[in-house]
């Protein structure tokens, strides 16, 4: 391929090789919690797999580096990435169904007390008073 410097090419993928490495090495076989490192550490490796694509465009059709050392392990990066982030996807989706089951449960709680306290005798002695009754308030789904 005419043009093209490859050994420039060569070291954008040794730092893409790097930093899907660390971050296959700290959430490999972490629960998903979505806490701020883990997201903060995916907008690095986006930002990392964009700059690594870029590259790869640049010399896509050439073959001279297709066996490189380097390419083949961004390819086996890849694919590894691939398979943790599926895992992380079940995870997250697993953890939204949990928080949907609890934020439910809240608010059955909250009605049951809403309702037991309009129901409950006054402190003063007077009979009961009858409190219209809270509704929760509906929040857009987040897609």
């Amino acid at each position: 391929m005419v043009g093209v410097n490859l050994s420039a090419i060569g070291e954008p993928l040794r730092e893409a090789n790097r930093r899907i490495d660390a971050y296959l090495t700290r959430f490999s076989g972490a629960t998903v919690c979505g806490s701020d490192p883990e997201r903060q550490a995916l907008s690095e490796l986006e930002c990392t797999l964009k700059s690594a694509g870029i590259v790869i465009g640049a010399f896509h059709n050439g073959a001279s580096r297709a066996n490189d050392p380097e390419v083949l392990r961004y390819r086996n990066n890849l694919v590894r990435l691939h398979a943790v982030l599926g895992r992380m996807q079940s995870d997250a989706l697993v953890l939204k169904s949990a928080l949907l089951k609890r934020r439910s449960h809240l608010d059955l709680t909250k009605q049951w007390y809403c309702t037991s306290l309009a129901c409950s005798p006054s402190e003063d002695g007077e009979p009961p008073r009858i409190v219209p009754r809270m509704r929760a308030r509906r929040r857009p789904a987040r897609h």
